[in-house]
């Protein structure tokens, strides 16, 4: 659910065990600006992560984190091109801690937008827009 806990869990030896990393609002209230804190927000999370331990998870709800540390701190990127409940990132690719691109659609403005990072997340260029043409009887 939108609001519910989600934990990243990492394995080293093929899936035999995991080791939980971090977890979300364990009491059901997020703040997220815990250490290490995943925000409780957002549903259908994914995730991108890179094998030096720096990744991208996002959400349908318009939150951005990234870590560089295998998954234990977690830290808010992308705030300028994703807001909460006003538009969503749909995919990312994630090429190192500096470089990354993430596609948004906004549903107010019926678009989606391509935009990339060449600082981990810090400012954002957009690539190229594509809005949604609506055809009358469709």
């Amino acid at each position: 659910g939108q609001m519910s806990a989600k934990a990243f869990f990492e394995t080293t030896n093929g899936g035999s065990s995991w080791d939980l990393r971090a977890e979300t609002c364990p009491t059901g209230i997020s703040h997220g600006n815990e250490p290490g804190a995943l925000l409780c927000a957002g549903y259908s999370p994914a995730l991108r992560m890179l094998p030096d331990g720096y990744g991208w998870l996002w959400s349908e709800t318009g939150t951005l984190q990234s870590t560089s540390d295998g998954g234990r701190q977690w830290r808010a990127i992308g705030t300028k091109v994703v807001s909460m409940d006003l538009n969503c990132p749909l995919a990312a690719w994630v090429v190192s801690d500096k470089v990354g691109e993430l596609l948004v659609w906004t549903p107010d403005s019926q678009d989606f937008d391509l935009y990339d990072t060449t600082n981990g997340g810090t400012s954002w260029h957009l690539i190229r827009s594509w809005p949604v043409l609506h055809r009358a009887g469709l």
